[in-house]
């Protein structure tokens, strides 16, 4: 059983359901080592201590909190485990609301709700089939690992409760930042092509069946630097010239075979 983040409890009224915190994603990036240029030697960060001009071992490393005059304050362990916060050790429902009331964007990271104990279990099960059954979802309080007080939302998946994070919504750049710039509006002919790719392109959503390409291709890459093979660039695609001949290529490959996606190279940019 993976390890828990986190042990605490659901509390929705005066029913308090003890749940373990476990993580229901992994990063699968490929990461990268910061290197020399000149000899391909890693590099190395270290701690210096700015009043004393000289590196610090992490044994000798805490947080500090500075304030807008530039004066440093420390917060040691204690003083995060010691916060009078009802969350710290509770998931605290605020209520419960249709699903699609909450906009994706608000989306973090997600986590698997275990019961805790035995005990744990008749009330897990009840509140898991309820959500089920009521179609609904839990707006949550939660504050994992002695972290900041987070929203989130309590959902049922199969077996399972699952929670998500959510960015509260002073952490969400508002739409009205981003309009795209006016430009001419697309014809008739367009915009119906344009449903017509749509529906073409449509169905159930299968993750399974994508794959992360840039990893391959990276993986890929750095096989031939290994062999000494050599490299070659992908080409770059050029802008669309007609509209309406994009949509209609586009229609007759998505008609001709669902997941066959066109290499990159070859897709116009509208």
């Amino acid at each position: 059983m993976p390890s828990a983040i986190w042990t605490g409890h659901i509390a929705f009224g005066l029913v308090s359901i003890g749940v373990r915190v476990v993580a229901a994603t992994e990063s699968k990036a490929i990461t990268f080592r910061q290197i020399h240029l000149r000899d391909g030697a890693r590099l190395r960060h270290e701690r210096i201590c700015t009043a004393e001009n000289r590196p610090v071992p992490w044994e000798e490393v805490g947080r500090g909190y500075e304030t807008p005059d530039g004066r440093i304050v420390p917060v040691t362990e204690d003083d995060l485990m010691s916060l009078p916060l009802p969350t710290a050790r509770t998931i605290e429902v605020l209520e419960f609301v249709p699903l699609e009331s909450i906009d994706p964007i608000h989306y973090q990271r997600t986590y698997y709700l275990d019961p805790a104990q035995p005990t744990s279990v008749r009330p897990y099960v009840l509140l898991r089939d309820t959500l089920e059954k009521s179609g609904r979802v839990g707006v949550t309080k939660v504050s994992l690992r002695c972290g900041r007080e987070r929203l989130a939302m309590l959902r049922q998946e199969g077996s399972l409760l699952v929670a998500h994070l959510l960015y509260w919504p002073d952490e969400i750049t508002p739409a009205s930042d981003h309009v795209p710039p006016a430009g001419a509006a697309p014809h008739p002919a367009e915009r119906q092509m344009a449903r017509t790719l749509i529906e073409a392109m449509s169905g159930d959503f299968h993750p399974e069946q994508w794959h992360d390409r840039y990893r391959d291709a990276i993986e890929a890459r750095i096989a031939d630097k290994l062999s000494g093979r050599p490299t070659e660039a992908e080409a770059v695609a050029e802008p669309v010239s007609d509209l309406e001949a994009a949509l209609r290529k586009s229609i007759n490959e998505a008609r001709g075979g669902r997941g066959t996606a066109t290499p990159k190279h070859e897709r116009p940019t509208l």
